[in-house]
């Protein structure tokens, strides 16, 4: 085997193309065998890297929306709260604190 040889089986193996059934016997053949090899290959690694980025473009345009919807959800409850808090206060009775409890000053209960 001379080193024409074994570059030429370090080229397909890398390549995993084929099973060596048929391959190029010439110089010239080998050099266009292998440049189409490379071709593949690059074109491979292209189209795997637009997809991928395509993927992480996608999620994180999907993760900047559920923040969003998110901040908009929680000043929703903190506006809901408030305005519970305020309608508990309003309709509380006055001999009643605001954590349920009688005030001391108030008649208890059936006295008056």
């Amino acid at each position: 085997m001379d080193f024409g040889d074994a570059l030429w089986w370090s080229v397909t193996t890398v390549a995993t193309v084929g099973y060596g059934d048929r391959f190029p016997t010439t110089t010239e053949g080998r050099l266009v065998a292998a440049g189409l090899m490379v071709a593949g290959i690059g074109l491979l690694a292209v189209v795997t890297a637009a997809l991928a980025s395509w993927f992480v473009d996608r999620i994180g345009r999907a993760e900047e929306q559920t923040r969003g919807n998110i901040a908009e959800l929680a000043e929703e409850v903190r506006g809901l709260r408030l305005a519970l808090d305020r309608r508990s206060a309003k309709d509380a009775p006055a001999s009643v604190t605001p954590d349920g409890g009688v005030p001391e000053s108030a008649p208890p209960p059936g006295s008056a």
